[in-house]
């Protein structure tokens, strides 16, 4: 009787342990990712190219024509462009900026798929009490970065 009371009470734990662990999991498995992509990034040195920081505006890849030539006339006024890359066209442009693009919309996604999950664990008590106020501090400290 009481094995089949904690069979049944740890059957129980097992999804939300096992969602938890493959949440984390996988945010492990996109932090991987996107240290590979901001090395990538970096070995092309194309980290500078969009030089803005917005964070939903700056969603936006550039489709036209005339939205490339605003990009590249930010990029003309950038040191790295007067030091490194004076000699680049806008094609040549397209390609440091996908990458820089890429590796920004990997963050947001990294942004989305922790918090979400982590205000659904957060709403259904799947969080440890202790762990909540180590969690506040750790995003005002990170929203604080991010401002």
């Amino acid at each position: 009787m009481i094995s089949r009371l904690l069979n049944a009470s740890l059957i129980r734990r097992l999804p939300s342990t096992f969602t938890n662990n493959n949440w984390l999991l996988g945010m492990g498995g996109l932090t991987f990712g996107i240290v590979v992509v901001g090395g990538l990034t970096r070995l092309t040195e194309s980290g500078l190219s969009i030089t803005e920081w917005n964070l939903i505006k700056g969603m936006k890849y550039p489709s036209s024509p005339s939205e490339w030539e605003v990009e590249f006339e930010k990029y003309r006024q950038s040191p790295e462009y007067h030091k490194l890359n004076h000699h680049m066209t806008v094609d040549e442009f397209k390609n440091i900026y996908f990458m820089e693009w890429f590796h920004r919309m990997w963050g947001r996604f990294i942004g989305l798929a922790f918090l979400g999950p982590l205000a659904y664990f957060w709403a259904k008590g799947k969080l440890a009490p202790s762990l909540k106020p180590k969690l506040l501090t750790l995003g005002g400290l990170i929203g604080f970065q991010v401002i």
